[in-house]
């Protein structure tokens, strides 16, 4: 039997009100990205969280879900992207990166089937980093 998580209907203006708020990423869980703060901007019709970092033979890895602002709404999520970008601690921008999240069309649904995932292999971070954001744009490159 398939079980999924489903969101009761009371809680989702609870939800909406915490999609607005810009996020903040837990505490690392590689070396190399202890001590960065991760934020998270999102746009009109994309949001993204949690964020986490992985780390394997690759390389260090930035990860996220991406949901839908409204989940039950038709909006197009084909034409939205990331853009990840490093700051050092006088907020000076060190270097930035594309990114895309799959499936591009962000299922309809809540809970486990509403959302896509963004995995991205990062070169290692400028030595001053001391901020990475995320931010969701919804017009294409």
């Amino acid at each position: 039997m398939k079980r999924t998580l489903a969101i009761a209907p009371r809680f989702w203006p609870a939800l909406a009100l915490l999609s607005l708020l810009p996020g903040c990423a837990g505490p690392a869980s590689v070396p190399e990205a202890a001590g960065i703060d991760v934020r998270w901007i999102n746009s009109p019709v994309v949001t993204v969280w949690p964020v986490w970092w992985e780390r394997d033979a690759d390389g260090l890895h930035l990860c996220g879900d991406v949901h839908r602002r409204y989940p039950g709404t038709d909006e197009d999520t084909t034409c939205s992207h990331l853009r990840i970008m490093f700051f050092d601690a006088a907020g000076r921008r060190l270097a930035e990166r594309s990114a895309e999240f799959a499936p591009r069309q962000i299922p309809r649904g809540h809970g486990a089937q509403g959302f896509s995932r963004f995995r991205v292999l990062l070169p290692p971070p400028p030595a001053a980093t001391a901020r990475v954001e995320i931010q969701v744009h919804d017009e294409p490159r």
